[in-house]
C-alpha cells in the first residue's frame, strides 16, 4: 500500500499554487472573489463577474 500513498500525497501530475496564482488568476479574469478557503489540503475559491 505504500506506493498508493506515495501516489496519492505526491502525484508527479499535481502542481501546487499559491494564493496569490489564484487571487491573480481571478484578477486577470475580471472575478470579484465572494468566498475563499485556504488550507493546506487545497484552495477553494467562488468567485463571480463584477456586474456592469
Amino acid at each position: 500500500m505504500n506506493h498508493i500513498n506515495f501516489d496519492w500525497y505526491l502525484p508527479a501530475n499535481a502542481p501546487r499554487h499559491t494564493c496569490e496564482d489564484v487571487w491573480a488568476w481571478c484578477a486577470d479574469a475580471a472575478l470579484e472573489i465572494e468566498y475563499e478557503n485556504l488550507r493546506t489540503e487545497g484552495i477553494t475559491v467562488i468567485a463571480r463577474r463584477a456586474l456592469a
